[in-house]
C-alpha cells in the first residue's frame, strides 16, 4: 500500500519521498545542482562539462526524441573525446554492465462461437497456453528453433491437448484450423563498460574516496540506449546515487545524504580529469 502521495514531494529526515526521487527526478535535480554551482563559481577549467537532460531514457514509447535524436544529428559529437557518465542506476556505485533482450509475441488465432455450442468453437486461450507451455518446455532460447518449433505444431495442431470435453483446433466441416504464429521485435544488445579506460578509473576513485569503498556491479534490467552509445564511440559509465530496493517502488525514495555524495562524487570526478 502506499504511505504517502507519490505525486507529492514530502521529505521525513533524510528520506526525500516521492515518484522519481531514487530515479529520474533525483539525479536531475542532482545534475541541475551541479551546473548551477558551477556556473555560480566559474572554475577556470581546462576540459569543458556538459550535462544533456533527456526524454524517454529508455526509448521504448516514444522512440527519437532523447539522446538517440541528439546522436542522429550530431549534437553530441564533440563529447566524444572525454568520458561520458549515465546517471540512472542507483546504490552508489558503478554499474558496469546490463542485460539484453529479445522481445517476441504468440499470436493465436480460433473461432469465437455460442457457449451453448463449444464444439464448433476454437478456443485461443487455451490453445495459446497449451502451445507456450510446449515451447517453454521443449524449446531453446533460439528464434530460429522457436520459429520452426510453431510451425511444427501449426503442422500438426491436432495432437496438441485440449482441455474442454469438445474443445478442438480444427473445424473440418468448416475447413478451419487454429494457428499460432509467433513474431519478434527489434532485439537488444546489453551493456559491457570499458574498465580499462580513464573513465572507469576516475569514477572508481571518486566513490572510493567519497562513499569508503568501490564495489561496481552489474544488472539484468536493459538500457538499449547506452548500448547505441557506445556502439557510436562513447566511453560511457553509468552509476546513480538513488536506492535499487526503492527503484519504481509504490513507496519511492531517496536519501538526501546519498544524492550529496553524488554530488561529492561528480566533483572529485571533474577534479581528476584536470589532473
Amino acid at each position: 500500500f502506499k504511505e504517502f502521495d507519490p505525486f507529492t514531494m514530502s521529505i521525513d529526515g533524510d528520506k526525500l519521498r516521492g515518484r522519481g526521487t531514487t530515479d529520474c527526478l533525483g539525479h536531475v535535480a542532482l545534475v541541475t545542482e551541479l551546473m548551477r554551482d558551477l556556473g555560480r563559481t566559474k572554475p577556470n577549467l581546462k576540459s569543458t562539462v556538459v550535462a544533456v537532460f533527456i526524454a524517454s531514457e529508455e526509448n521504448s514509447s516514444i522512440p527519437g526524441v532523447g539522446v538517440d535524436a541528439l546522436v542522429k544529428h550530431g549534437l553530441l559529437d564533440n563529447l566524444k573525446s572525454g568520458p561520458l557518465f549515465w546517471i540512472d542506476t542507483a546504490d552508489k556505485q558503478p554499474c558496469i554492465g546490463t542485460g539484453g533482450m529479445i522481445p517476441w509475441k504468440l499470436h493465436v488465432t480460433g473461432k469465437l462461437f455460442h457457449s451453448g455450442l463449444a464444439h464448433k468453437a476454437i478456443n485461443p486461450f487455451e490453445l495459446a497456453m497449451e502451445a507456450l507451455k510446449e515451447i517453454q518446455t521443449s524449446v531453446p532460447d533460439v528464434i530460429k528453433k522457436l520459429n520452426e518449433y510453431v510451425e511444427d505444431l501449426n503442422k500438426n495442431i491436432e495432437k496438441i491437448p485440449t482441455r474442454g470435453p469438445v474443445s478442438k483446433y480444427i473445424l473440418p466441416n468448416e475447413d478451419l484450423r487454429g494457428r499460432i504464429e509467433i513474431s519478434f521485435d527489434e532485439a537488444s544488445s546489453g551493456v559491457a563498460c570499458n574498465l580499462e579506460s580513464r573513465g572507469f578509473h576516475v569514477l572508481c576513485q571518486a566513490t572510493k574516496d567519497v562513499v569508503g569503498h568501490v564495489k561496481p556491479y552489474s544488472i539484468t534490467g536493459t538500457l538499449p540506449l547506452i548500448r547505441e552509445l557506445q556502439d557510436e564511440g562513447f566511453d560511457v559509465q553509468t552509476a546513480g546515487y538513488g536506492l535499487m530496493a526503492t527503484y519504481h517502488a509504490k513507496n519511492e525514495y531517496c536519501l538526501l545524504s546519498d544524492m550529496c555524495q553524488g554530488y561529492q562524487v561528480f566533483a572529485r570526478i571533474i577534479a581528476q580529469l584536470e589532473e
